[in-house]
């Protein structure tokens, strides 16, 4: 999970068994894979995946064999992604937190307050966001990589990681996609 992705941590308040949680991403779409699709396998890992016309949302559980539970996923899509994923990606937020609450933990606002001030003073709470894609799309924030996505009227369905990389790097649009990192740390 780098640069090219829009990363949202997805935490309950208590935790969870492995095969429940398992077994609710499969009920709002999201299909588990059987490697990470760049054929690499990650012990204690789980992948899954929506895969759509709308674009591709990822969630990925760190398990732990001492431990049957979970207390957090990640949820993603990358910054090449239409539109559209947001919206995709909120709908399963939001079917997930009918049967099961969380809490959505945007990782962006995190990396971009710290950017801004090395030392947070006030915690960490104005980084939890509301399930509503229509609040994420508005960007109250002002951040650069929701910036991009919202404006990808013509976006890719690709996967992130090496997948991302390898096309902006061929396709010559670093600075266009990554790029928002160097005014981030401004």
């Amino acid at each position: 999970m780098g640069l090219e992705t829009y990363l949202l941590k997805i935490e309950f308040d208590e935790p969870v068994i492995t095969d429940r949680i398992i077994g609710l991403l499969n009920s709002v779409g999201l299909q588990k894979l059987d490697d990470h699709g760049m054929n690499i396998k990650e012990e204690n890992s789980l992948f899954f995946e929506l895969r759509t016309e709308n674009g591709l949302t990822e969630a990925h559980c760190m398990t732990n064999q001492n431990k049957p539970t979970i207390s957090h996923f990640y949820v993603r899509f990358s910054v090449l992604s239409l539109k559209s994923v947001i919206c995709q990606t909120f709908k399963v937020l939001s079917d997930f937190n009918d049967v099961i609450k969380i809490r959505v933990f945007d990782t962006e606002i995190f990396n971009h307050q710290h950017q801004k001030s090395k030392r947070r003073k006030n915690g960490n709470d104005d980084c939890y966001i509301p399930i509503v894609a229509e609040q994420f799309i508005q960007n109250k924030h002002g951040l650069k990589k929701r910036e991009i996505i919202c404006g990808n009227e013509e976006g890719l369905i690709i996967e992130s990681g090496f997948s991302t990389l390898d096309f902006i790097y061929k396709n010559n649009l670093y600075e266009k996609y990554i790029g928002w990192f160097k005014n981030e740390i401004r």
